[in-house]
């Protein structure tokens, strides 16, 4: 029973009609991949490296899969078709298959440099796969009408073009792995490498090294159904992994595609009635310490941020602000450091016009755009977030004046990156949260005339009390003589 059934799927997956089915699936993602890229690619003002690597890669895996097509429909439908044509397509599937994995391999390597150059085993690389393109590329045109006299040493360069990949890969991949270990290396761009080693190129490797054992490198190549099975494995493997990829690697602002890392799954919390239950508790306090409790608590449950890692910082007001180094008063260190760079110049230009318009700071953006395009601006930002050793500035508002900010300590959640719809929950508890302490201020402010009022009514009672102490003395002084 069983192995009918495994006889039964085999019989399936080692048809040419289902292999031809996959390889169309497969021609479509990777054609609306490309022309995705080219499309962004020329909306770039200017030249971008590693997206032209990727537009080769993909353009090239496009030209390597043809060959099977090309295979499935002489053998389904057009079998009269010249076997001339045939061996042609095969020859220039096989140039497309090893410049596909040399440039993937240049792709990787282009992805941890600002400014990529080509090192020495690719100087090295590069010339022997271009002998051997060459010479695949001379018995194309030069054998042409010989089809079926083909050179024994032509099965053997197919045989050497499939292993030479896993030789062409692995200086890359270790060069790239070396790279990420760095603490200070962007950790946006050591995720999109992480994507590409682990969900691309492994699988792509893996599902090449299964197929090599059903190749007959000969004149014949034939393939029995288990051949053919391993081949439309290895295509879904293909597929699946490059769309896959695409689409987590794009959430990763991959070549700044996206503006903010994008999440892949749909929030499936119930956000709207947890900010219910926040925003009650909001309405409740009386206390900053209040206030700073409930700020934790929120970063805890909804961006999973531990308590000791959350800090709320309230600024003076503009008086107070001015007396502060009159009084004897204990500001935290992240709280001077933020005093001196929005009161410098610079940070007045650069850091209070930039989180304005940003509405947050989150330092693993600034250190891709830093990596990216870099230039003053993002410099400082990043020295910013630094110098308070923190992952995230979110600054609060009221009447675009700055009235407190909330910080979150670096290396809060294990380098996991925060999504957009984190950062919008983010800009929308701070907003909020503006308006709570500018009514506890405010609050205060009129607890403090209140009072010195009272005390202005309690000084004229004592005063008329004085008054008439002193009255009352004089009668009697006055009494006395007289008697």
């Amino acid at each position: 029973m069983t192995n009918n059934i495994l006889n039964s799927i085999i019989s399936f997956l080692g048809s040419y009609s289902f292999l031809l089915f996959v390889n169309i699936v497969a021609f479509v993602v990777k054609t609306f991949v490309l022309a995705y890229l080219i499309n962004y690619n020329s909306k770039l003002k200017q030249r971008n490296l590693p997206l032209l690597f990727l537009c080769l890669v993909v353009f090239f895996a496009i030209i390597a899969d043809i060959g099977w097509g090309y295979d499935c429909v002489r053998l389904l439908y057009l079998p009269g078709l010249d076997m001339r044509i045939r061996v042609l397509v095969v020859r220039f599937s096989w140039m497309a298959f090893l410049a596909h994995y040399l440039f993937l391999s240049l792709f990787i390597e282009s992805l941890t440099e600002k400014k990529y150059r080509v090192k020495i085993w690719h100087k090295v690389s590069i010339p022997i796969c271009a002998i051997a393109i060459g010479v695949l590329l001379y018995l194309a045109i030069f054998k042409f009408n010989a089809p079926l006299d083909r050179p024994k040493y032509e099965f053997k360069i197919f045989l050497y073009i499939f292993f030479y990949i896993y030789v062409l890969l692995a200086p890359s991949i270790y060069t790239a792995w070396r790279k990420i270990q760095d603490e200070k290396f962007p950790n946006l761009i050591r995720n999109q490498i992480k994507v590409f080693i682990y969900n691309i190129t492994i699988p792509l490797l893996v599902a090449e090294f299964i197929q090599v054992d059903p190749f007959s490198f000969s004149s014949n190549f034939t393939f029995n159904a288990t051949s053919i099975a391993i081949v439309s494995i290895n295509f879904i493997i293909r597929t699946y992994a490059i769309y896959y990829s695409s689409k987590k690697i794009i959430g990763l602002r991959f070549l700044n595609i996206q503006k903010h890392v994008q999440s892949l799954a749909p929030d499936r919390s119930n956000f709207i009635d947890y900010f219910k239950d926040i925003l009650e508790q909001l309405g409740y306090l009386t206390t900053p310490q209040e206030l700073k409790h409930v700020t934790q608590i929120f970063f805890k449950d909804v961006l999973g941020v531990p308590f000791s890692y959350t800090r709320l910082h309230l600024r003076s007001s503009e008086n107070r602000q001015k007396n502060m180094a009159q009084r004897e008063f204990e500001v935290s260190r992240i709280e001077s450091t933020v005093e001196e760079f929005i009161n410098t110049e610079s940070g007045t230009t650069k850091i209070i016009e930039n989180i304005q318009k940003t509405k947050i700071l989150i330092k693993d953006e600034i250190e891709f755009n830093n990596h990216i395009y870099e230039d003053e601006t993002n410099r400082l930002l990043l020295e910013f977030l630094e110098a308070i050793n923190s992952e995230l500035f979110i600054p609060i508002f009221k009447k675009e004046r700055l009235i407190g900010y909330i910080t979150i300590e670096s290396d809060s959640r294990r380098s996991r990156l925060y999504s957009n719809l984190e950062r919008d929950k983010m800009v929308v508890f701070a907003g909020y949260l503006g308006n709570v302490i500018n009514l506890l201020q405010n609050k205060n402010i009129y607890s403090l005339i209140k009072k010195d009022k009272e005390l202005k009514e309690e000084l004229y009672n004592k005063h008329q009390e004085i008054n008439q102490y002193k009255e009352r003395i004089r009668s009697f002084m006055h009494n006395n003589k007289e008697n």
